[in-house]
């Protein structure tokens, strides 16, 4: 379709004209607050060999290449990129621990296989498609691809872009819920990942809700007959039976997405000992459990985003470490809707027993108050407030938790702490 087509492949594309880099390609793309079209010429001013944008655009003197809608082309180019590559596509979804399942399969494979994968979070139909273009040079004999989803139908859009021959399913969970009627209707929508014929092998958690809807193997941390099943020892980490090097992980809930991501490699052709020889390699992504000391005060970082189940996981986390006082500065679990008030109740009721105070940040984090009504709990609605507030009475060798959804931003409260 397009003559530039292995220039774009070759060179990178940009979204953000901020991003380019000589000789990059930059697509213009319109969204909901900003248009790229309005910094095309600062694309060019940075070096950018080539525009796509829409039709009835024009820049004099500028290469540009005009096209009817530039998110189809985007998905057009990383659609043909990929079908080029004779590499074997593995798509993950799941509501909890994608990147991390992701991250986990892509440093086993590559330790045996050349293998591709899409970068940090980019599962939309932007990032995705954004960073397939950019990272996946075509001698790949695996590449590995996040898919994500606010609606149904999204994921059918994404497998449409690229078909996966394996997929492999994390736990389903009240994410995004506010556009489902129920989690069954979210564990529908994410078996949209089954609908291309190309996919002929599925792995699922026998462990997550809505396992009888899902069709597949099963990897589990409870049943010894599921298909994939890891204890993990003091001393070493059981596999189907094989004892590997024992791997210490940043709390007990990640060891399912790395059997998730063992389950898969095993598929894909790598022995138990292979892949025990790559956990050396292995490495959480980032605002995912980092332990982070400023001021004598030691953070869990946690802030990537949030629901109730990893909520819960992360705060039985601090419960079994070991400080002098341990906090929770919770953020708001955004996207709920009608699930949203149960969803921050059972968190509030699971805090009870894994810290001593909670700072609360969003008033949806309401009904985490009325369960902490007689214990030490404050909302805030402005950040700032709340850094001042953290700033005046945290204290030394504290244990504080940072999560809540990603609009919070609770990463930035590190930032006013030496």
């Amino acid at each position: 379709m397009f003559n530039q087509f292995s220039h774009i492949c070759k060179s990178g594309i940009a979204l953000d004209s901020r991003d380019v880099q000589p000789g990059q390609v930059f697509i213009a793309l319109k969204g909901l607050k900003v248009d790229g079209h309005d910094y095309v010429q600062e694309a060019f001013a940075r070096g950018a060999s080539l525009a796509i944008v829409r039709e009835g655009f024009s820049l004099p003197g500028a290469a540009l290449l005009n096209v009817k809608d530039p998110l189809e082309t985007l998905q057009d180019i990383a659609r043909q990129h990929v079908a080029r590559s004779n590499a074997q596509v593995i798509a993950i979804t799941g509501s909890l621990g994608k990147t991390t399942t992701k991250e986990f399969l892509y440093a086993l494979l590559k330790s045996k296989y050349k293998t591709a994968c899409t970068s940090g979070n980019q599962n939309s139909q932007v990032g995705m498609a954004t960073s397939l273009i950019n990272n996946v040079k075509g001698d790949e004999e695996f590449i590995v691809v996040e898919m994500g989803m606010t609606h149904a139908g999204h994921i059918k859009k994404l497998v449409d872009i690229v078909p996966p021959h394996k997929t492999l399913m994390t736990q389903i969970a009240l994410v995004h819920a506010e556009n489902f009627d129920s989690i069954e209707g979210i564990a529908r929508a994410k078996a949209e990942i089954y609908s291309h014929p190309k996919t002929t092998l599925s792995i699922i958690s026998k462990d997550s809700p809505c396992v009888d809807q899902l069709q597949g193997l099963h990897y589990s941390m409870k049943d010894k007959n599921a298909d994939f099943y890891l204890e993990v020892a003091p001393d070493a980490l059981i596999f189907n039976g094989t004892h590997l090097p024992f791997v210490q992980l940043a709390a007990p809930h990640v060891y399912l997405n790395l059997l998730a991501a063992m389950a898969m490699a095993s598929s894909c052709g790598m022995t138990p000992e292979e892949i025990g020889q790559a956990f050396t390699t292995l490495k959480m992504p980032e605002k995912r459990l980092e332990k982070v000391v400023k001021s004598g005060i030691c953070f869990i970082n946690d802030s990537y985003n949030a629901a109730e189940p990893s909520l819960k996981a992360a705060l039985s986390y601090v419960k079994n470490e070991k400080a002098s006082r341990k906090i929770a500065v919770i953020g708001q679990m955004k996207e709920l809707g009608r699930f949203s008030e149960g969803c921050h109740k059972a968190v509030g009721e699971h805090a009870l027993e894994c810290v001593d105070k909670i700072y609360c940040l969003g008033e949806e984090c309401a009904p985490i108050m009325n369960v902490w009504a007689d214990k030490p709990c404050r909302l805030f609605t402005d950040f700032s407030e709340l850094v001042a507030t953290l700033k005046n009475e945290l204290q030394k060798d504290d244990l504080v938790l940072l999560k809540g959804s990603r609009s919070n931003g609770l990463w930035r409260v590190l930032d006013h702490f030496n």
